[in-house]
């Protein structure tokens, strides 16, 4: 084992000391399979690889193969295609293994925010990658260097990319010396690089711009601290003494949604934990509300831009100054906002918004589909993982309450609110005030300004799929009139997502790739179905010759079949992939 660059232990590789191991190894796991295979995991964290560690198994192999137990070096996905002939020994097992660690979900911001806003840059370059090599005509040289150049630049960018995915980069976990001396600048280089890309797309002639629907502002007054806004959905009041929160929001039939406490306030916690945890989640640390923006005065104003009107706050919390935005719209049903500011050391800012139900229950879309969990689980408050809504149902005919989050989210229901993690600056976990945890040793730090795009609807009665949240959410901050991902892909991105559409709003194409292996275009679908469906995929530029249901590796499956120009296409759980060719 090997504990901060410390290892402890002694390399033993003799055949008999190998076999001994593998034995034991087998007999732990064999009683919890029900397939021949075993999959045992080797290395854990920040261990150095086993020096000549095939031809250790292959001598194993060789030479005790007449007990009949064989050790393979593998991965998780050569076992799942081995387990995969005996899916109908498998049990179905329902597991919620959350909460497990509820901080890193707002560690080091900076470093998710690029994450987030790179991958959206990529997908979108990818989807007008698809729909230049489905427009294009074929025989034209120049346009299929240009293409091919351009498939090449985004996979090389998608595989430096990647790394993003470790669990110390991507979590925030990593310390200070690795994100400021590797991680950042490998981010900076990638969005540079995707940003030039989609440049170079932005030119091209096949690519014609999209007009952008016109809305007009809501009718909205500030005078002596308080802005009003009405819209056909929702009509809200804003007061400068109580912070700049909204002290009162009603529906469109009148009703307040407020009972009394104010919405998109700020609350300011004094949290000792770290990276990984917050400071309730462990003994003798704290987590503990300081300070909340709606005991404090704020600064109002408000403009009208591109239809839209825009409010801007202006507050301090803590001692430190912070911001919201909030866009408000007579087209959507949506309050879009935004929270930014710069906090200090082990200090966690919650946005929170009163909700109108008393359910216990909230829905949240977590990867994989949609899960449902009630509001407390081992920890008051229970900050629970979503990707990017939470769901708090209406109950008795009233309202319930959902967040759209710039994930990934971290949201509670407490205290008779929906509550989530804005921006979060904890840096180490610490006992009793002074005791470092050293479990978990790094040392991380967020001094910079962080900002958290979010939207809030005050929902009809009905559940996620009924209300088709997990629809709206991939809309809900996309079409953010302050763009999330600045520059070309906010203008580019509605061609992208056009090329290829679901005839089914709970199944949507969550990725668009000219191929990596073989012909054609491969779609992923993402399914928020209740059971199987039979989904039609339109291509709107150019006719389909053919469809295949593949796999996520792109090796093909099955031949599927065509009809009126869709494909149809059986879709059994959370992912599907299906290549698409043209004529």
């Amino acid at each position: 084992m090997r504990w901060m660059g410390i290892v402890f232990g002694i390399s033993l590789r003799s055949e008999a000391h190998v076999a001994r191991q593998i034995r034991k190894f087998a007999r732990q796991l064999a009683p919890l399979s029900r397939t021949p295979y075993l999959f045992c995991p080797i290395g854990c964290d920040f261990n150095g690889p086993i020096r000549e560690l095939t031809a250790i198994l292959d001598r194993f192999n060789e030479r005790r193969a007449a007990e009949g137990l064989y050790a393979l070096s593998a991965g998780l996905d050569d076992y799942l295609d081995l387990v995969a002939e005996h899916r109908d020994e498998l049990p179905v097992v329902e597991l919620d293994p959350n909460p497990y660690w509820m901080g890193f979900y707002a560690s080091r911001p900076a470093a998710k925010l690029l994450c987030n806003r790179i991958t959206r840059k990529l997908d979108a370059a990818d989807r007008l990658a698809a729909l230049e090599h489905a427009a294009a005509p074929a025989g034209r040289s120049g346009d299929e260097l240009r293409h091919a150049r351009t498939r090449r630049a985004l996979r090389e960018t998608w595989d430096d990319f990647v790394v993003c995915n470790h669990h110390d980069f991507i979590t925030g976990t990593s310390p200070d010396r690795v994100w400021l001396g590797e991680q950042r600048g490998w981010l900076d280089r990638a969005e540079a690089r995707v940003d030039q890309i989609l440049s170079e797309q932005r030119a091209c002639p096949c690519l014609a711009q999209p007009g952008r629907a016109k809305t007009s502002p809501p009718e909205w007054r500030l005078a002596d601290g308080l802005l009003e806004a009405s819209t056909p959905h929702y009509a809200l009041r804003i007061a400068e003494e109580q912070g700049g929160c909204i002290v009162s929001l009603r529906d469109e039939h009148g009703h307040e949604l407020l009972a009394g406490e104010p919405a998109n306030d700020l609350v300011a916690y004094k949290d000792s934990g770290g990276l990984w945890r917050m400071g309730h989640e462990f003994r003798g640390g704290v987590f503990r509300p300081l300070a909340r923006a709606s005991a404090g005065r704020a600064r109002v104003s408000a403009l009208e831009r591109d239809g839209l009107l825009e409010v801007a706050i202006e507050a301090t919390l803590d001692g430190r100054p912070v911001q919201r935005w909030l866009w408000l719209s007579t087209a959507s049903p949506l309050i879009r906002a935004r929270a930014a500011g710069t906090i200090r050391k082990r200090r966690t800012i919650t946005c929170r918004f009163p909700t109108p139900s008393a359910s216990g229950e909230l829905a949240m879309d977590v990867p994989g589909g949609i899960v449902e969990r009630g509001a407390h689980k081992l920890y008051d408050p229970t900050f629970w993982a979503a990707r990017s809504f939470v769901h708090h149902p209406a109950q008795d005919g009233g309202r319930g309450l959902c967040a759209f989050l710039g994930g990934p989210a971290s949201a509670s229901l407490h205290d008779g609110a929906l509550e989530w993690v804005a921006l979060r600056n904890a840096t180490r976990e610490r006992a009793f005030g002074f005791l470092p945890v050293l479990s978990h040793p790094a040392t991380g730090t967020s001094p910079d300004e962080q900002t958290l795009d979010y939207a809030v609807w005050y929902t009809p009665a009905g559940g996620y799929r009924s209300l088709e949240l997990p629809a709206l959410a991939r809309r809900a901050l996309r079409e953010h009139p302050v763009p999330v991902c600045e520059g070309a892909v906010h203008e580019l991105r509605p061609m992208g997502e056009a090329v290829v559409r679901a005839d089914r709003r709970d199944v949507v194409v969550s990725a668009l790739k000219v191929a990596s292996r073989g012909a054609g275009v491969v779609v992923r679908l993402q399914s928020h179905a209740p059971g199987p469906v039979l989904v039609r995929l339109h291509c709107s530029v150019r006719p389909l010759s053919g469809a295949r249901l593949c796999d996520a590796r792109e090796r093909d499956l099955e031949e599927l079949e065509l009809v009126g120009g869709n494909a149809l296409v059986p879709v059994d759980g959370a992912i599907t992939s299906v290549r698409l060719l043209f004529g």
